[in-house]
């Protein structure tokens, strides 16, 4: 009888595996980037033969990870390596549905969008994979005078080496403020939707002070309509002196769903610059979120690094506060809602500075409703003055939050230098059903424990989500002896 009971045991398990491993979307993107074998020496038959170049679930050839070019077409996944050319040919102002499927073509639609045209109730569908080869492009949609308003589809294509420095950018004047503002990313200012498109090799490196603020986001800078089923893998490093806003996925964002980063973060800020004095925002999926869609069903992969210069005596340094946060820097508005999330991001502050910073987990400020997700990532902050919490700032999970918090859970240590750390939250918000791991290491000069301990292999065991949580198994796989991840 006893071996009858773990033969069946073990085939439900087996069986779930193979559910969760089968389920394929644009959050587990990585799964579609074919590694291949390093020798050089072998032919490029011999690469292919070697090669799983089954379609993916758009019908596709998958992207490859080293590319054979012959006369800029890639003869393993048929990418398209850019030229530096740019054609427009394709674009017509009385067409509303494009198919773009060259290198040349996609710069073509940067040259469309910032050349003033309005592609409100356009689509633009992509039909192939594209290489930038690390060529410096402008954001399409540079700023808010040429909005990206379309619908652009990528249909599971990835565009690769993607570069954006401070010669990318592209002022605008703050009329109220009477600063500069710009921004950058593959997208920089959209009103459209974005959606189906991953994004590998991306590199923004931008050295300025010149710029008073700066929306940084891989796939958009600052977004107001929907983001859907995109990935984002690379880096962003930016040396400011005042405003900014950083996210994997986006800056600053109204919702994104079924999305993902895989973003190292490096954030310096000069406190003692001219014209500093402001305020940060960095999440390792959205920098800043506000709006009446959810940021669901997504998550965050890699670190950031929140830098502050060293006060120089003959200087007077610049106040500043950031809001960091492993998915979210801030999220604004008590009618948003985060659910179904998860962050692995690790985030440190490595120098001193006058300021505040709000860390947390999965978000820095939180105003949003918040359920069924969870973080891994350490915290460790260094400013003089700060709040980090496990979830919300500077807490495992959030920094501050003033929303509901419900059915989420935390195994990351959270370390400040001075100021307030908080297991889930550094305040005595209300949590339901939230957990923390009982090894998990809380330092700071006031901590708050709230939530409920728990072991952390619990986090790894099926019944712990049937029992204490109420986690839907449609939106996440779980497996005995794993973390949870979403299908």
């Amino acid at each position: 009888m006893k071996k009858i009971f773990a033969l069946a045991f073990t085939v439900l398990l087996l069986f779930s595996m193979i559910a969760c491993d089968s389920t394929s979307n644009a959050l587990n993107h990585k799964n579609s980037i074919i590694t291949e074998e390093s020798d050089s020496n072998k032919d490029a038959n011999e690469e292919i033969s070697n090669l799983d170049m089954s379609n993916d679930l758009n019908g596709h050839e998958q992207f490859c990870s080293t590319h054979n070019y012959v006369d800029n077409i890639c003869s393993i996944c048929n990418c398209s390596l850019w030229s530096g050319e740019s054609d427009t040919s394709w674009y017509s102002v009385i067409e509303l549905d494009f198919v773009i499927s060259t290198a040349e073509q996609f710069a073509g639609l940067i040259d469309i969008v910032n050349g003033g045209s309005d592609l409100a109730g356009v689509k633009i569908s992509l039909a192939n994979h594209i290489d930038m080869n690390n060529r410096s492009i402008t954001p399409i949609g540079a700023t808010p005078r040429t909005v990206f308003s379309g619908w652009f589809d990528g249909n599971g294509y990835t565009v690769s080496n993607v570069l954006l420095t401070e010669k990318s950018l592209k002022k605008e004047k703050n009329q109220i403020r009477e600063y500069d503002v710009s921004w950058a990313g593959l997208f920089g200012y959209a009103e459209g939707k974005i959606e189906n498109l991953n994004i590998t090799g991306l590199l923004i490196d931008i050295d300025s002070t010149e710029y008073g603020t700066v929306y940084v986001g891989g796939l958009v800078a600052e977004n107001t309509g929907g983001i859907e089923n995109c990935s984002v893998e690379g880096k962003i490093n930016l040396s400011f002196g005042k405003e900014f806003f950083i996210g994997g996925v986006a800056g600053s964002t109204g919702g994104i769903a079924h999305c993902s980063s895989d973003v190292s973060i490096n954030a310096y800020y000069d406190a003692t610059h001219e014209n500093g004095g402001s305020s940060q925002w960095l999440g390792g999926l959205a920098g800043y979120y506000t709006g009446n869609k959810p940021i669901e069903t997504s998550y965050s992969q890699g670190i950031i690094d929140f830098s502050v210069s060293s006060v120089v005596p003959s200087k007077q340094p610049k106040a500043f506060s950031a809001r960091i946060g492993g998915l979210i820097g801030e999220s604004s508005g008590n009618l948003t809602t985060v659910q179904n999330c998860y962050s692995e991001v690790k985030i440190s502050n490595s120098q001193n500075g006058t300021g505040t910073i709000t860390a947390g987990g999965l978000i820095g400020i939180s105003a949003s409703a918040v359920k069924n997700c969870y973080t891994t990532g350490d915290i460790e902050i260094c400013s003089s003055s700060g709040y980090a919490g496990g979830l919300l700032g500077s807490g495992g999970l959030f920094g501050t939050g003033y929303n509901n918090i419900s059915h989420c859970w935390t195994v990351g240590d959270v370390i400040l230098q001075e100021g307030e750390a908080g297991s889930i939250i550094p305040s005595q918000n209300e949590v339901v059903s939230c957990y923390y791991s009982n090894t998990q290491v809380v330092v700071g000069n006031e901590i708050v424990k709230n939530g409920t301990p728990a072991h952390i292999d619990d986090f790894k065991k099926i019944d712990f989500y049937s029992n204490r949580m109420e986690w839907d198994t449609d939106i996440w796989c779980l497996i005995e002896g794993e973390f949870p991840r979403l299908k």
